[in-house]
């Protein structure tokens, strides 16, 4: 090794070490920062930004669109027009979906009896597969499928949850996991209902 080799490596080495340094510096911080404001501490799931008033997000519910309950019957989601919505596109295979459904079944369980609202779970898996999890995972509330989300609908994120009015406008939608079940989202759901 010549002597500008020798420096170099000796230069470098310095170096390395201060890159290695502030990537843990890094890592820990987002860790410890991060992280906890986006709910990703194992078990603690955020409470949703539900905004004070139906927020318009310029997309609408498509009500022409099946999707299939547990025992692989086609429900066609019309049935539910006229309703405040709470629709969670999720899938078995995402730990952050799966993290969220008790919280989903909590919100269910409030509102079940309420005319007005419905609770749509819609997992991007087979009918077989969704009444599987919810048998293993004592999931009461109806649980669908479906292999397609409509356009308008459309997402890239699971879990993805929209909340539509019953004239069919989607006033708030969440990516990511969420504790569904606080207070201020029943109210929200309650709020949107129509009068009975």
């Amino acid at each position: 090794m010549n002597e500008e080799e020798r420096q170099r490596s000796t230069f470098m080495g310095p170096i390395a070490l201060v890159f290695f340094v502030l990537l843990i510096i890094g890592t820990v911080l987002y860790i410890a920062l991060v992280l906890p404001e986006e709910g990703f501490q194992a078990g603690v799931l955020p409470t949703p930004r539900i905004p004070a008033e139906p927020q318009d997000t310029d997309l609408t519910m498509e009500y022409e669109w099946r999707v299939y309950d547990a025992d692989g019957e086609e429900l066609d989601v019309g049935a539910f027009r006229g309703k405040a919505l709470f629709v969670n596109i999720w899938a078995t295979w995402s730990p952050l979906a799966v993290e969220e459904i008790p919280a989903i079944q909590r919100l269910y369980d409030q509102v079940a009896d309420e005319e007005g609202i419905a609770v749509l779970a819609i997992a991007m898996d087979s009918p077989n597969s969704v009444r599987h999890f919810a048998e293993r995972n004592n999931i009461t509330m109806p649980v669908y499928s479906t292999r397609h989300i409509p356009d308008k609908l459309d997402t890239q994120t699971i879990p993805t949850t929209y909340v539509v009015a019953p004239d069919g406008r989607v006033v708030f939608e969440h990516t990511r996991a969420a504790a569904w079940d606080e207070p201020v989202v029943v109210e929200f759901l309650r709020q949107l209902a129509p009068a009975p």
